[in-house]
């Protein structure tokens, strides 16, 4: 299998690299970002809520920021039809592998 860098956007941290099979001569286009920032921040705005005390939609406006998504993740989410339905969105947000996505902590 061999590797080649096709792209790079500096600003988000996406990749795209093809991946060529030798054996079979097939081509992948594969996407990557580094999300360690997002999840990093992530986890402050977790900090900056008190469990229990801080309501949903005590923000500006009743709004509260939920969730920091890497943007190939939303692409995939986009793709599958999730970030389009409020029900199965809900329940990817509330999903514990998904937690590191999130802003605050507790469901959706």
């Amino acid at each position: 299998m061999s590797e080649r860098l096709l792209d790079f956007d500096p600003l988000t941290g996406i990749k795209q690299y093809i991946d060529t099979d030798e054996m079979t001569g097939v081509s992948t286009i594969r996407t990557s970002q580094d999300v360690t920032g997002i999840i990093e921040l992530n986890k402050v705005h977790q900090r900056q809520f008190s469990n229990g005390k801080d309501k949903w939609g005590d923000g500006y406006d009743h709004r509260t920021k939920v969730a920091s998504i890497p943007l190939n993740i939303w692409m995939d989410l986009k793709k599958r039809g999730v970030a389009d339905d409020p029900v199965a969105m809900k329940r990817w947000l509330n999903d514990g592998e998904n937690a590191a996505f999130r802003t605050r902590p507790g469901n959706v």
